[in-house]
């Protein structure tokens, strides 16, 4: 709206004096209350700040006192023990020895004091007596003491006391006991740690943070109808402990607190002057803190800023009035002066308002109250086709006609809607501009009331402007917009999806931004992840390491090859890979970051299998060479003790002596032979075996070993498939198992063992670590037991790892399992949680023979021979061990040392060979060699392999080749007689 004044100005008069009168005494009024009003306030606010600086200096003071207790009862704690505790303990054992011991009691002492800073320590017997003092001249403890002793040593623990006045030197003391226990756990002595609250504590009551001329500090406790005040007074001589105050009287801020009142008081001191205090009891003990400050010095603040607020309120005062009277004096001068500036400043108007309309940039069309043009400035006459001075008198919708641009009909002009309705009016859109030559030209316009100095419309300004160019405009961004969105789109879905998992981070690692590939992986929806903290989504110790790591990257600008653990919405855990860089905005200013990250969670556990599979392959080449040499030296050991016992009456006491010699020789070839199976060199005959039948066979024997309390249900699978083994492994398989379950079980539970066919494809096993592709034959064997950590389970199948007690187990029972397994190219997974049980699923190959063989039973048979057996052996003590043992079953023995020797013989001897007995690991050559060289000399010859462990001369990984008779060392004499016996009466 615009608004035209007339020239018809009123002259402008000055004010009548009463008028002024009145301003002039409100004036004076408010300046009067507002001084008064702001006093108040700054009294009220005076008073809280006092308060609120007597809070916190409480609360300092308050924390400054328990703190010092709290580390003399650490102290009395920690001293009570240790050294001190073992010399007190020996001193009151052997008191003949004390002056020694005393010594170095009192030298510990005095370091403690010296870096502690005590006056005395003491140490008392439980009756109270003083056993040793660092001030000689103290002989007896002060009751206070004493009672303090005897509360430390009934509570057996430490116990602070009270402020005392000590009768042997009149000086004021703080005491702490801490009983020393015995052997038996009872209280032998008591530690006194003494200090002098003089250097101590007081300083830490007196002092106040803040220049003041009467606040103080002071602790307080109650003292029957007394308040005794434990420290120096400020503003009276009397020393600590001296100054009471009648508990009746109440206004003083000491009576309150020891009648344990806490919090903001005013009231009179022991001055009997007006104070501001804050009251606090001081935890654990029956002190009571107040700070106060005179009630005079804190409000003196308050009455120096009102005597200014006074001063500043007169002066005001003073300035209104003679203000007041200089403008009356000059007002009416100034109305003549203005009353001509007014008609000057109206003609300027004028002129500017006429300059201001033909320099607008759009176009303008006044109009008078009935319509008709006035003016028209330069723009407008460009765009109707029309001059100023053509269109001055006419007719508004002559000259500015418009049509709608979607229908053509004629618009009602805005001027006449303006007059109609006396407010502002806009153009419709799609509005059109028809010129006087005819041309159409798009448009928006607006139309408003000119108004008098009374608000009566004389006129209407119309204003409106030409819209082909930004229509244009308008038009080319529409276009580019669209450009840009389907750019967008096409950006968003190759985003979306990447083959690999995207972020992106804002400065304090918050997300921006993910793609669907990161969901897929973390199992997260994008509202639960957008906003949050990256490190939220860790495991472990992820969060610290990347608050680390995040600021590092960003002054870097990128990463690469950093590996996080992240925490799938499930819980699960995985490992990622990162790599990214930073963008920055045109300033160089951290804009977001760009990361990328690939699963490598799979790959992890590979690289853990086989760092796993090379130590456990490492150990078991260990185990079987220490086997080897340990079982020649067990051959020998059980050899001799058999052919002595044969040869030593039953009833002599050294009988008995052999038989446990022999026990634990045989008990040491049970070791190795666990140890050979870890090592997958023990010495198998494989048959073709149906688990069912065979697990079927020994369920009784199965029973016995695991014991009444456990039961064992066995849940054979239907059409189960063979498997090509050796029996006796399954035996040892299932014994190492039953036997573990058991004793994680230790009492009552349950064993179960399952049989069932599996087949897993490439796909199974590519998201299955530890599986392997092929079809097997399962066993599982399952427990009630007390399960395993995860620290346990990656080193249960190492050999000698045990979790029993000592001498409960040699830790070789589940490593047999595993070499076992692994020897007959299955695997093992175990699956366990503490609390939960555990279950150990064995894959053993599928054989694709169809023939199940079956045990043949071997009958007794004279063993005795005549035949003639040469035998080689590098061991001389086993060489000669044999040649004894096949001397007395009747053989004519050949004696070789070395292969060049039984070479020699062979070639030489007139007597035929019948049987070839050789080690299989000797130095010139192996046994197999020399069984071939042998055999070219001798043709027709048998021969019989003997080894601490299986060579890959007569076997691979453990299995004999076909035809070849294998003896495992250690063997006892008899089996030794049988063996020989099979190979010479064979075919």
């Amino acid at each position: 709206m615009v608004r035209r004044e007339s020239m018809n100005h009123k002259q402008p008069t000055p004010p009548t004096p009463w008028k002024l009168f009145i301003l002039l005494g409100v004036l004076t009024f408010c300046f009067i209350t507002g001084g008064y009003r702001y006093y108040q306030y700054e009294t009220t606010a005076v008073r809280a700040e006092k308060f609120n600086e007597m809070k916190a200096i409480a609360d300092l003071k308050i924390r400054q006192i328990t703190s010092w207790r709290q580390d003399r009862e650490a102290d009395a704690s920690t001293y009570s023990t240790g050294m001190v505790q073992a010399n007190t303990l020996q001193w009151l054992k052997t008191p003949e020895i004390s002056s020694g011991i005393q010594t170095t009691l009192q030298k510990r002492f005095q370091a403690i004091r010296k870096h502690k800073g005590y006056d005395n320590i003491i140490l008392a017997g439980t009756d109270g007596r003083i056993l040793l003092s660092l001030n000689s001249g103290l002989t007896d403890l002060a009751s206070n003491t004493k009672q303090l002793v005897d509360r430390a040593i009934s509570s057996q623990n430490v116990v602070f006391g009270d402020f005392f006045r000590c009768p042997n030197d009149n000086r004021i003391y703080l005491d702490v006991a801490a009983p020393i226990f015995g052997e038996d756990n009872l209280p032998a002595a008591a530690l006194i740690l003494r200090s002098d609250p003089a250097q101590q504590v007081y300083p830490l009551i007196q002092s106040w943070p803040v220049p003041s001329k009467t606040a103080e500090t002071l602790l307080v406790r109650k003292d029957g109808d007394d308040v005794l005040f434990l420290n120096t007074l400020r503003h009276r001589p009397d020393k600590p402990q001296t100054f009471r105050i009648p508990i009746a009287k109440t206004e003083v801020p000491a009576v309150r607190a020891a009648l344990g009142q806490t919090g903001l008081f005013e009231g009179r001191d022991y001055r009997d002057m007006e104070v501001l205090a804050d009251i606090r009891s001081v935890p654990n003990s029956p002190w009571f803190m107040m700070t106060k400050a005179d009630t005079d010095e804190i409000l003196s603040i308050a009455r120096y800023r009102g005597s200014l607020i006074g001063l500043i309120t007169l002066t005001l005062t003073f300035l209104a009035w003679t203000s007041m009277g200089f403008f009356y004096k000059h007002q009416g001068k100034r109305a003549f002066q203005e009353l001509f500036q007014t008609e000057h400043n109206l003609r300027e108007a004028e002129k500017e308002y006429k300059t201001t309309l033909y320099s607008i940039g759009d176009a303008v069309i006044t109009t008078d109250m009935n319509g008709r043009i006035r003016q028209m400035n330069p723009v407008a006459e460009r765009l109707t086709g029309w001059t100023e001075s053509q269109v001055k008198g006419k007719p508004t919708e002559d000259v500015f006609r418009i049509i709608s641009e979607e229908t053509g009909e004629t618009v009602k002009n805005p001027v006449q809607k303006v007059l109609e309705n006396g407010k502002i009016i806009g153009l419709a859109n799609h509005a059109l501009l028809v010129s006087k030559d005819g041309t159409q030209i798009p448009i928006t316009d607006s139309g408003a009331p000119i108004r008098d100095e009374n608000g009566d419309v004389t006129g209407v300004v119309l204003v409106f402007r030409d819209q082909t160019r930004e229509r244009d405009l308008s038009r080319l961004l529409s276009a580019r917009l669209e450009l840009l969105m389907e750019s967008e789109s096409r950006f968003r879905l190759l985003f979306e999806n990447l083959p690999v998992a995207y972020q992106s981070l804002d400065a304090q690692g918050n997300f921006l931004d993910i793609n669907k590939t990161w969901l897929a992986e973390l199992g997260y929806t994008k509202e639960e992840v957008i906003g949050k903290w990256f490190g939220d989504f860790l495991a472990g110790d992820g969060p610290g390491l990347f608050q680390q790591g995040f600021e590092t990257f960003k002054a870097a600008n990128e990463i690469h090859g950093i590996e996080y653990e992240m925490r799938r919405k499930d819980g699960s855990p995985i490992t990622v890979f990162f790599e990214g860089r930073i963008s920055r905005d045109i300033n160089n200013a951290f804009d977001r970051t760009h990361c990328v990250f690939v699963n490598i969670t799979h790959q992890k556990n590979m690289e853990s299998q086989l760092r796993q599979a090379q130590k456990m392959e490492s150990v078991g080449r260990l185990a079987g060479g220490v086997a080897h040499d340990f079982n020649n030296m067990l051959m020998v050991i059980i050899g001799y003790t058999e052919i002595v016992l044969g040869q030593v009456d039953p009833g002599l006491p050294i009988f008995k002596d052999l038989q446990e010699i022999l026990n634990a020789a045989r008990r040491s070839a049970n070791l190795t032979r666990q140890l050979l199976a870890f090592a997958r060199k023990q010495t198998i005959n494989p048959v073709v075996l149906d688990l069912n039948d065979t697990i079927s066979s020994m369920l009784k024997l199965l029973r016995k070993l695991i014991g009444e309390d456990i039961d064992l249900a066995w849940k054979p699978g239907a059409d189960i498939w063979p498997v090509k083994m050796d029996p006796a492994q399954i035996d040892q398989i299932l014994a190492n198992l039953l036997i573990n379950a058991k004793d994680a079980i230790g009492g009552v539970g349950a064993v179960t063992i399952e049989t069932e066919n599996v087949e897993f494809d490439e796909d199974y096993c590519a998201h299955h670590v530890g599986f392997v592709l092929g079809k097997y034959t399962l066993i599982a064997v399952s427990d009630t037991g007390a399960g395993m950590d995860k620290e346990t389970r990656d080193r249960i199948f190492e050999p000698f790892f045990t979790t029993k007690g000592l001498g409960k187990g040699t830790g070789l029972g589940l490593a047999t399992v595993f070499g076992i397994v692994k020897q007959n190219n299955g695997f093992i997974n175990v699956y366990s949680e503490p609390g939960q049980g555990t279950t150990f699923k064995i894959y053993l190959p599928r054989t694709e023979s169809g023939v199940v063989e079956e045990a043949i039973a071997v009958s007794s048979k004279n063993l005795m021979g005549n035949e003639t057996v040469l035998l080689v052996e590098d061991e001389e003590s086993i060489l000669n061990l044999g040649t004894t043992i096949l001397t007395q079953y009747g053989y004519t023995v050949l004696s070789a040392k070395s292969p060049s020797d039984a070479l020699i013989m062979a070639k030489h001897s007139g007597e035929p060979i019948h049987l070839l007995v050789t080690d299989v690991v000797m130095p010139e050559m192996n046994g197999k060699e020399l069984m071939e060289r042998i055999s070219a000399v001798r043709p027709g010859i048998k021969c019989l392999f003997m080894s601490g462990y299986t060579a890959n001369a007569i076997a691979h990984h453990g299995v004999l080749d076909s035809g070849v008779h294998f003896l495992q060392k250690p063997f006892s004499v008899r089996h030794l007689a049988e063996k020989i016996r099979e190979v010479l009466d064979e075919g």
